[in-house]
């Protein structure tokens, strides 16, 4: 994925794409090892069995996708951009 003239990480596959509506944040799912993941501005958050469409806020402020465990079903993960930010650099 080449984003800003920059070049990210090499995933297996990529999936859903999402901007933010103020233009400066870019969210997509991605596969590595059979398993999905969110990515934020290059930053890969939790792995899962499946990821759906990421959605901003009007505003960008929060960013939210469907996720799913298999053992555990489908959840709705959300989270304020600034706190999904926090969590996925704490991963990498």
């Amino acid at each position: 994925m080449l984003i800003g003239g920059r070049e990210g990480p090499a995933f297996e596959q990529v999936g859903f794409l999402s901007f933010s509506p103020d233009s400066r944040h870019v969210a997509y799912s991605a596969m590595e090892k059979g398993k999905w993941f969110m990515t934020m501005d290059g930053k890969t958050g939790a792995k899962y069995d499946a990821v759906l469409i990421p959605i901003y806020s009007p505003d960008s402020a929060h960013l939210a996708y469907g996720a799913q465990k298999m053992a555990s079903g489908w959840s709705l993960r959300m989270a304020q951009r600034a706190q999904l930010m926090k969590r996925l650099r704490r991963r990498s």
